[in-house]
């Protein structure tokens, strides 16, 4: 949140001095009240106090560790790309947060947690050295299969066309 509000307010040209100020619209009853009593008469602490101790107070203590257990647990439970979705929100909160794991470690949990063996075997064969890699590679695979079916669509099988002739054979044959 408070990432988000400080892109926010830079796009905006809000002068950083004002940061806290006009962040505090943006909050609720209840954590304008704690800001009251953290900051006493205080209406504009510095941004960077005021992020220190909005951390403080709302962040857990144990938030890495749960970030990294979220990181080693993550499994696909949807589709391809909302598990390479998920994964992208989960490596910004590990990078906003500053644990770091190592870029290999990332690619073998993502690879890990995929559903199907099949596209799990094609991303390794490409032997990705990066989470960007993989989601490329993992584009590209929903590219084929959407390609694909779209063509296996397009043209008729040559089952459904022998069938086709059969019933028209039959169709054709005089009644008695």
């Amino acid at each position: 949140w408070a990432h988000q509000v400080e892109r926010y307010l830079t796009q905006c040209k809000v002068p950083d001095i004002d940061f806290s100020a006009y962040a505090r619209t943006y909050m609720s009853e209840l954590v304008q009240a704690w800001m009251d009593a953290e900051f006493g008469t205080d209406d504009t602490p510095g941004w960077v106090d005021f992020r220190r101790a909005l951390y403080q107070r709302y962040i857990p203590p144990d938030h890495d560790e749960r970030l990294e257990r979220m990181f080693q647990r993550m499994k696909q439970r949807d589709t391809l790309l909302h598990y390479v979705e998920e994964w992208q929100v989960l490596e910004a909160a590990l990078v906003f947060s500053q644990v770091h794991i190592s870029k290999r470690r990332k690619v073998n949990c993502f690879v890990d947690g995929m559903k199907e063996k099949e596209e799990r075997y094609k991303v390794i064969e490409k032997d990705p050295q990066d989470l960007k890699e993989v989601f490329t590679i993992v584009h590209n695979i929903r590219r084929v299969k959407i390609m694909t079916k779209d063509m296996g669509e397009a043209r008729p099988s040559k089952v459904g066309q022998r069938k086709g002739r059969v019933l028209r054979k039959r169709d054709d044959r005089p009644k008695r």
